[in-house]
C-alpha cells in the first residue's frame, strides 16, 4: 500500500519501484520495478492460480515475477472472458479492412468471450515447423513455404 506520498525511501532493492530510470534500450520513459514479482489485477481476481490445464481460469491481469529465484511463466489472464492481443497493420477484406488479432477464450467466429476456441484473424498464419515437418496424410490444407496456412478446398 502506499500510504504516504511523500515518503522517499533510500532503499536500493526496495519491493516496488516507480520512477523515471531509463537505460539505453528503453528511452525516457516510466518504469515499474519489482524486486520479485509484480502482478497488475482487479479486485476478486488477482489469484494467479496454477499454471495447469486442470485448474479453471479465474485470473485476470498480468503477472511476471520469480519464485525460490526462477523465472515463473508471464501470465496473462481473462477469466472466463478471455485474452485479445491485436496489433499490427491493416489489411484489406472483400468489404473493409481488419488488423490482425489472437482471441483465446472466443467462440468459433472470434466475435464473442466466454469460449472454448483460441481465434487467430490475420491475413496469413504462419507456422514455420508446420511446412518444415512432414506427414503421411491426405490434406485439405495448403502449407506454403513461408509455413503460412491456407485451406485447400478441391
Amino acid at each position: 500500500q502506499l500510504i504516504e506520498s511523500t515518503l522517499i525511501s533510500p532503499q536500493t532493492n526496495p519491493y516496488l519501484e516507480i520512477s523515471n530510470n531509463s537505460s539505453l534500450f528503453n528511452g525516457m520513459a516510466a518504469l515499474i520495478k519489482a524486486r520479485d514479482s509484480l502482478t497488475v489485477s482487479i479486485n476478486g481476481y488477482s489469484d494467479r492460480g496454477y499454471n495447469t490445464q486442470m485448474s479453471t481460469e479465474k485470473f485476470v491481469g498480468l503477472s511476471i515475477g520469480k519464485y525460490n529465484d526462477k523465472l515463473m511463466p508471464t501470465k496473462i489472464g481473462g477469466a472466463e472472458q478471455g485474452v485479445i492481443i491485436s496489433g499490427g497493420q491493416q489489411y484489406s477484406l472483400v468489404v473493409g479492412t481488419e488488423t490482425p488479432y489472437i482471441f483465446v477464450g472466443s467462440d468459433s467466429n472470434g466475435t464473442s468471450p466466454n469460449g472454448n476456441r483460441i481465434y487467430l484473424n490475420g491475413k496469413a498464419v504462419h507456422i514455420p515447423s508446420a511446412y518444415n515437418v512432414t506427414w503421411s496424410a491426405s490434406a485439405n490444407v495448403y502449407i506454403a513455404s513461408d509455413g503460412s496456412l491456407y485451406r485447400a478446398s478441391s
